[in-house]
């Protein structure tokens, strides 16, 4: 550029005002308050609740009315139920290779004539024989 070049004269002028955009802002807290709304259904039907009664087992019959009362001179004691141990059974020892030879023979001699009656066999044809 030369000296004789003008350049023009630069004046400040008011921007343009920006286009308002209140309706995508609403739109994006609407979409934030749903998806709050469903995590919160999904967690209050899914959570299992800790208020749920457990059962219990009872020992002895629950007493009920009958219609007709049996006479009796004196109130009898009810027995005090005692605490029966629970038997836990004991541990299953590992088979042998041989015990476990034995018990899996018969399927897996069995084996090869299951698997050419099946692929004799299409379709629903196999499903019995599959199951």
């Amino acid at each position: 550029m030369t000296m004789d070049e003008q350049q023009p004269e630069l004046r400040w002028a008011p921007l343009p005002p920006q286009p308002k955009r209140t309706g995508r802002v609403w739109a994006i807290i609407g979409l934030v308050v749903a998806v709050i709304a469903i995590v919160a259904a999904l967690l209050f039907f899914l959570l299992p609740r800790g208020d749920a009664p457990t059962p219990t087992e009872s020992a002895t019959p629950t007493p009920s009315m009958s219609s007709s009362p049996s006479p009796s001179g004196s109130p009898t004691a009810a027995p005090e139920p005692s605490e029966t141990s629970v038997a836990t059974p004991p541990p299953v020892p590992d088979p042998t290779i041989e015990g476990f030879r034995g018990q899996v023979s018969g399927w897996l001699n069995d084996a090869p004539r299951g698997l050419d009656i099946v692929a004799g066999a299409t379709g629903q044809d196999a499903l019995p024989v599959v199951d």
